[in-house]
């Protein structure tokens, strides 16, 4: 998912996915390391969390994540896909 599909799809103000359901309230790079670790990328740590490496790639479509080596996401009890 590319920072356009997310601007499309999702009403994004500050960086931040303000429409309701799985991403509200999180960066607008939740959807698009949602859609990697369901395609089988990222690394779990050990427990019920996942982790992705930053590539220059993702840089490229995010630059926030400029500074980052790594994004870990897990999933609340109600669903909520949330960086930890």
């Amino acid at each position: 998912m590319t920072r356009n599909e997310i601007l499309e799809k999702y009403t994004v103000e500050n960086g931040k996915i303000k429409s309701l359901g799985k991403f509200e309230g999180e960066k607008i790079y939740a959807p698009y390391f949602y859609n990697l670790m369901l395609c089988g990328e990222g690394k779990e740590n050990g427990g019920n969390n996942i982790y992705f490496e930053i590539l220059p790639e993702d840089i490229k479509e995010f630059p926030e994540l400029k500074g980052k080596k790594i994004v870990e996401f897990g999933e609340t009890e109600n669903g909520f896909f949330i960086e930890l």
